[in-house]
């Protein structure tokens, strides 16, 4: 499986894409659990904090990111106009 697009954050934070810096996915806003299997024991990231909020910050607050286009404030815009 490849990856088609980058990181994308939401308020400066990551909301969907891998975080480096704990090596593990965020999935709306959430660490997701690794892949493991559970005989391997792994002590990932992922594992011990799943479904946790991601605390990772965006790393160039100057760069130009996908939070304008991300689903998930599209639809609070839409819900706020009704």
């Amino acid at each position: 499986m490849s990856r088609t697009g980058g990181n994308s954050y939401l308020y400066g934070l990551l909301w969907n894409g891998y975080d480096y810096t704990h090596q593990a996915w965020v999935e709306n806003g959430v660490y997701v659990r690794c892949g493991h299997p559970e005989s391997m024991k792994c002590s990932c990231y992922g594992k011990t904090h799943a479904g946790e909020l991601s605390l990772e910050r965006e790393r160039n607050l100057g760069k130009r990111t996908e939070r304008e286009s991300s689903p998930c404030l599209a639809s609070m815009r839409l819900s706020q106009s009704k």
